[in-house]
């Protein structure tokens, strides 16, 4: 698969999984972001080298998975098993 039809695919992709209200699906989403934007050969700049096009992002307003939290807040959050060190002393001995 060339370039531009993998970058197209991945769009269409990230839009189906940003509509989505499932917490897993909005997660996994992630991996198609960094392909895109983050990775060694990002796949934004190799669609991108022929065209030369500034690339601007727009910020949406809330996901239907962020709309479903704050909906239904939590009764409480929990650490479970995490360790909060702030300070650690070490004594000789």
């Amino acid at each position: 698969m060339d370039a531009k039809r993998l970058f197209i695919q991945t769009l269409r992709d990230l839009d189906e999984r940003s509509q989505s209200a499932d917490e897993y699906t909005i997660l996994m989403s992630a991996a198609l972001l960094r392909k895109l934007l983050l990775d060694e050969r990002r796949l934004i700049d190799q669609v991108n080298r022929t065209h030369n096009l500034r690339i601007r992002f727009r910020i949406s307003g809330v996901s239907p998975i962020e709309q479903f939290n704050y909906d239904n807040p939590p009764a409480f959050y929990a650490i479970e098993d995490a360790l909060d060190v702030v300070t650690m002393d070490v004594v000789d001995g």
